[in-house]
């Protein structure tokens, strides 16, 4: 199995490698776990902007892929790497990708939800209305808006999601993020338009909790849903 995981943050890797590690001795027929982090030196636009379709992903493109089994791909990310992984799940649709898993991904939109509306009264969370604010003015094209559809997925100019076929997908939200209801508002529209997407909830955790702690009750939890996830999607195996 070949499991691609978008992070923007090499800072952080070493948590992530933890978590690949979890999953690779605990997930059943896992082959091949593969860290991969979408940054170039074009900045952060380009993580959105420069999106295709993996057509790196073959065999002569790295020894160390040589071994694994094509026919079982996942894509996954967090928070900003969510919101990659959101995209590639337009471009590449079900056909080659077993399944897509979206942890806390960073969407945005003009008018508040109810968990952005109460952030405020939590200073000291990891993400801040205020810090996610200032990240889509950085990474959005110059006179855009939160509703751009590289931020909201169901902004002015986005995809026509009747027409739209997208993978199997879990979604994992936070209950302290203030995130929360954007990705539990995309997973249940998903699902009234016939997607097979689940969202699944995680009590007393944050954003970003995986890359503050690997090694947290939340982690574990999170673990058992890739997990499962995983072993529901598999193919030919």
């Amino acid at each position: 199995m070949i499991f691609l995981f978008m992070k923007l943050n090499w800072g952080l890797h070493l948590n992530f490698s933890s978590l690949l590690f979890s999953l690779t001795y605990h997930a059943i027929h896992t082959r091949l776990m593969l860290l991969h982090d979408l940054r170039n030196e074009d900045g952060i636009k380009s993580f959105f902007q420069e999106v295709t379709a993996v057509n790196w992903l073959r065999p002569e493109a790295d020894p160390f892929l040589a071994d694994a089994d094509f026919n079982n791909i996942f894509i996954s990310g967090e928070s900003a790497g969510g919101g990659i992984a959101h995209h590639l799940a337009l471009k590449m649709g079900p056909t080659r990708i077993n399944g897509y898993i979206l942890l806390q991904p960073f969407f945005g939109g003009a008018e508040r939800t109810e968990s952005e509306a109460c952030s405020h009264a939590d200073a000291s969370a990891s993400l801040t209305l205020e810090g996610s604010d200032q990240c889509w003015r950085m990474a959005l094209p110059v006179g855009s808006t939160r509703d751009d559809p590289l931020a909201n997925p169901f902004g002015p100019g986005g995809p026509r999601w009747e027409e739209v076929e997208v993978g199997p997908m879990v979604v994992v939200v936070a209950e302290r993020d203030l995130l929360r209801d954007r990705g539990v508002e995309y997973g249940k529209r998903l699902r009234e338009l016939g997607k097979k997407v689940e969202v699944v909830e995680i009590e007393g955790a944050e954003h970003g909790f995986l890359s503050l702690d690997s090694l947290s009750p939340a982690v574990d939890e999170l673990v058992a849903i890739i997990k499962r996830f995983v072993g529901e999607n598999l193919r030919g195996l």
